[in-house]
């Protein structure tokens, strides 16, 4: 059964005209594919073409590997629906692990900060913060990025925090050049992309000399 976004929706906002909010992309997360080594690269090409093939109707789309195992999907200009509807054939692409939908924002504390705390905004229960440092440059790192952020969550919604099993998780992952913050996602098919398996032949008699089962 495919993981469609009509049975786990992700969070589209009405707002998404709203420049603060930053760019709607899709993050996906690879699984099987990091493990291939040497041969990693000819997976990949295969899975960005399969990524490119799954959404040719809706036209031109940007797309960049960041590091072994995160594809992103970008389409400047498109509403937050357009993005949504990627997202959703997206966890159909054999290869993708977690589909989510991100906010892509400038490489900035403040700018993370205003759309994290935002993002968990109108939410119940506890919450997690989940930061990951690509760039060592940022000013951050990874620990200090989430308590940093959890703080500011608490000083504005008052929500507690449950590191183990969170009511909401907040994400965060900055990167060379931005930022991506995201909260929920959909599970993808996982495996290998589609063409990597090459063929086989199956030959199956149905002749007098076969055998059946016994009747009567």
């Amino acid at each position: 059964m495919s993981a469609s976004l009509e049975s786990a929706p992700l969070p589209v906002t009405e707002v998404g005209a709203d420049a603060g909010l930053g760019e709607l992309c899709v993050l996906m997360k690879l699984g099987e594919i990091v493990l291939k080594g040497s041969n990693r690269k000819l997976f990949e090409r295969r899975l960005h073409n399969n990524i490119r093939s799954s959404v040719r109707d809706l036209g031109d789309i940007r797309l960049s590997q960041r590091g072994a195992g995160v594809i992103i999907v970008r389409k400047p200009g498109a509403s937050d629906l357009e993005i949504a509807e990627i997202a959703d054939r997206m966890a159909n692409v054999m290869g993708v692990v977690w589909v989510h939908l991100v906010r892509r924002v400038a490489k900035d504390l403040d700018a993370i900060t205003d759309i994290g705390v935002r993002s968990l905004a109108g939410r119940e229960g506890t919450f997690a913060v989940r930061a990951r440092r690509r760039d060592k440059r940022f000013e951050m790192n990874s620990g200090e990025l989430a308590g940093y952020l959890g703080s500011k969550i608490i000083e504005a919604h008052g929500y507690k925090v449950n590191l183990k099993r969170p009511d909401n998780t907040l994400h965060v992952e900055v990167d060379k050049d931005e930022a991506f913050v995201f909260t929920d996602g959909v599970p993808g098919q996982g495996g290998l992309p589609a063409g990597m398996s090459g063929r086989g032949l199956v030959l199956m008699s149905g002749g007098i000399d076969s055998p059946s089962p016994p009747t009567g």
